[in-house]
């Protein structure tokens, strides 16, 4: 009498998924922002770093980088500033534009490692008079 056929009650539903999807989802979430979390801190003891040892790091303002020095970090160069992904700035980094390093507190490897850990920016290892002795990650050779 008051039955419901049986077609409607083994109707599937595309949107329903169980407990264990769900953790399975959350758990891979949270590994790729672990990563990318381990990234950022990396990228951040790097500039702590630069920043003891006496190097500049400019960073973009705007679509324009404002507060260049002399000829490097792009100055004849017309092009945008650099920018992370949102989930990179929501963890706390910031894009950086240009670094400059002096070349007596900056081997040739370790600038090479901060041109790794900063894909985006130019870094330029400069000697005491401002003059670019290597550069990595800006077009340039030298």
């Amino acid at each position: 009498m008051g039955r419901m056929p049986q077609a409607l009650s083994t109707r599937r539903r595309w949107f329903q998924f169980g407990l264990g999807t769900l953790l399975m989802v959350v758990t891979l979430v949270a590994l790729v922002l672990s990563w990318e979390l381990r990234l950022v801190r990396k990228r951040q003891d790097a500039l702590a770093m630069i920043s003891e040892r006496q190097g500049v790091v400019e960073r973009p303002i705007g679509q324009t980088v404002l507060a260049r020095r002399g000829e490097l970090c792009g100055v004849a160069r017309d092009y945008e500033s650099p920018t992370l992904p949102f989930w990179r700035v929501w963890l706390g980094d910031a894009p950086v534009d240009c670094f400059l390093l002096p070349a007596v507190t900056f081997s040739k490897e370790e600038m090479l490692g901060i041109a790794r850990a900063f894909p985006e920016s130019d870094v330029w290892r400069v000697d005491d008079a401002g003059n670019a002795i290597d550069a990595v990650n800006t077009g340039e050779s030298y």
